[in-house]
């Protein structure tokens, strides 16, 4: 019986298994089984499936802000073309990062109660201004009863307005007809990852902060920076920095009130105090009363009697 070399590399022998035939595969020729297969790809994170959910809400906020600008009786080019875009983006940051630590069937569902939720805040906002040119603050819905006063004429507004409110709800559609299935996909496709959430959150405030650093260049009357800190002029507001921002403005005011300080060039001038009067002496502003009764006489008083000579005139009609 023949057998096979049986010399190991490393020049020691092996002594092969009484009845059997050496094998021809050596032992260092074995390879394990998880070296013949590829290697795993690594999960890709949530961060592009974060980036898309971001444009989208800036997209829909938007929209709904320039939509009901073009409705309002103020001027369109303004600051307010400056600030509206930076607090969308700061708001579709900060939601996004909080929508992307929910799961995906949670995300999507998120995502269509937002779409629906701000076109419900603008139209709402839009029929109370074409009703009363104002927008509704929170200190009115208290009174939210009185409206039913005007019911008929609110719902005759509303039809007169539907092009403009089917416009608030375009983001809804393109995002349910278009981009919730590959979203959806996206989200199943990845892992959440915390760095990203982290950054998307940071992105957010230092660009509020820097939003706030422009504002703070001018702090004069009637500014960004006095209807933001200070006033709470709703409309005012909307035209400077947008609606859902000035909202949030009149939510602050109910937390804690403030007021701008009146300058001092507005402030009257004081204004002496009448000199006081002795209750024991008579008020020389009644007649018959002099400033000195003792040296001078009293002057007569006469009736208030017109003198007209009546007989005379009935003689003259005969």
């Amino acid at each position: 019986m023949s057998f096979q070399d049986t010399t190991e590399p490393s020049g020691e022998s092996l002594e092969p298994c009484r009845g059997l035939r050496t094998p021809l595969i050596r032992k260092a020729g074995f390879v394990a089984k998880e070296e013949l297969l590829p290697a795993p790809k690594p999960c890709p994170s949530r961060l592009w499936n974060q980036v898309w959910l971001t444009l989208v809400l800036f997209g829909a906020m938007l929209v709904s802000e320039f939509v009901l600008r073009l409705n309002v009786d103020i001027d369109f080019f303004t600051i307010g073309l400056l600030y509206i875009p930076l607090f969308c983006l700061v708001r579709a940051l900060v939601l996004a990062a909080l929508i992307s630590l929910l799961p995906c069937k949670g995300q999507t569902a998120a995502m269509m109660g937002l779409l629906i939720f701000f076109p419900l805040v603008y139209s709402t906002q839009l029929i109370y201004y074409k009703f009363f040119r104002t927008f509704l603050v929170f200190y009115s819905i208290g009174e939210g009863g009185q409206v039913l006063q005007f019911l008929e004429d609110i719902v005759m507004k509303i039809v007169r307005n539907i092009p403009w409110i089917l416009l608030f709800f375009v983001p809804l559609v393109v995002y349910f007809v278009y981009l919730r299935k590959g979203l959806s996909r996206m989200c199943q496709a990845s892992v959440r990852r915390w760095r990203e959430i982290l950054v998307s959150l940071a992105a957010a405030l230092v660009l509020f902060g820097g939003t706030i650093g422009i504002m703070s260049f001018n702090r004069g009357f009637n500014s960004p920076w006095e209807h933001y800190f200070l006033e709470n002029e709703i409309l005012t507001g909307t035209n400077q920095f947008g609606l859902l921002t000035a909202m949030g403005v009149d939510i602050s005011h109910l937390i804690y009130p403030r007021s701008a300080l009146i300058p001092g060039d507005l402030i009257p001038d004081p204004i002496d105090p009448p000199p006081v009067i002795d209750p024991t002496l008579p008020d020389p502003s009644e007649p018959g009363v002099t400033d000195n009764p003792d040296t001078e006489e009293p002057k007569p008083l006469y009736p208030n009697i017109l003198p007209i000579d009546y007989d005379t005139r009935l003689e003259g009609l005969d």
